[in-house]
This record gives structure tokens, C-alpha cells and sequence, in this order.
């Protein structure tokens, strides 16, 4: 019986950690949006990264696994760094302040936001 309680605990611990992370990886990208410079969209992304522009791309949890993994590859030939947003995009759009689905986002200046917190 303890042990059932204890892990109920340890998941509701890993449950919230996830949501402080989302919620601080949300913040960042209003901060992005605000002060910084970024694209939408699989096309303007892939643009961004072949050009060498982009720093950092950010994918939604349901892109399609061939779009995600050309982006991927992508980025380890331009040594972009890569991050799974942890929702849909959908969610991912809401996130940006969008009244639309955002898939892909290439930020390519920070701004006043820190990247460090998507790596």
C-alpha cells in the first residue's frame, strides 16, 4: 500500500515538473515574439535553416514523423539545435499569441528571451 502511495507522488512530482516546463518554454517564446525575430511554417523554416539563419527550430508534438525528421536532419547539417514543443500545434500556435496552428517555428534572434531554457 506505501508503495503505491509513493509512487502516485513520484508521478504527480514528474507531471508538474513538465508543466513548469512548458509554462517557462511559453514564456520564453512570448519573449521571442515580442522582441525577437522568427519564421512560421515548414517552407520559411527550412529556408531559414539553409541559409544558416536560424539558432533554434521548434517543432510541434504532431508534424508528420517525414517532415520532422527532414527538419531534423536539416538542422544537424547546419548545427541548429532542435526542440520538441511538448503539444500539438495547435497549442503551439495559442503559445505565440496565433489564431492559427503553428507546426514549425525558426527563431533566428533571440531578442531578450534565453534559449538556453529550450535546450
Amino acid at each position: 500500500m506505501m508503495t503505491a502511495d509513493r509512487n502516485a507522488v513520484k508521478i504527480q512530482l514528474i507531471l508538474t515538473k513538465q508543466r513548469k516546463t512548458q509554462e517557462s518554454s511559453s514564456l520564453q517564446l512570448t519573449l521571442v515574439v515580442k522582441s525577437g525575430k522568427y519564421t512560421l511554417g515548414v517552407n520559411q523554416a527550412i529556408k531559414a535553416i539553409r541559409n544558416g539563419e536560424a539558432k533554434l527550430v521548434i517543432l510541434a508534438n504532431n508534424l508528420p514523423t517525414l517532415v520532422s525528421s527532414q527538419i531534423e536532419y536539416l538542422c544537424m547539417l547546419a548545427k541548429c539545435t532542435v526542440n520538441k514543443f511538448p503539444a500539438s500545434s495547435r497549442e503551439l500556435g495559442i503559445a505565440l499569441g496565433k489564431p492559427y496552428n503553428v507546426g514549425v517555428m525558426a527563431i533566428t534572434e533571440a531578442g531578450d528571451a534565453d534559449l538556453k531554457t529550450f535546450e
